[in-house]
């Protein structure tokens, strides 16, 4: 809850979620990221051990724009943030 709030607040130029979050899954924040038109637009990188295809679909479906799952490379991961904000 406090990150949708600190999104909508500060409009950061991206946003990284985990699908397991306390109160409120990262799932359910890109939702309402999506759903929002202040926020629409703004990339989100799901960075997540969830790695089934079940959750890779729920992210997609949510219009997350990067599944990352876990272990990953963190220089891959700067590349994919500089690719997303560029």
């Amino acid at each position: 809850e406090e990150g949708l709030r600190r999104a909508r607040d500060e409009m950061p130029d991206i946003v990284l979620l985990d699908v397991m979050m306390p109160k409120m899954d990262g799932i359910a924040v890109a939702k309402a990221l999506r759903e929002d038109p202040k926020t629409a637009e703004m990339p989100i990188i799901m960075l997540t051990a969830k790695a089934q295809a079940a959750d890779i679909h729920a992210g997609r479906e949510v219009g997350v724009d990067v599944y990352v799952t876990k272990p990953f490379d963190p220089l891959e991961l700067i590349e994919t943030v500089k690719e997303l904000i560029g």
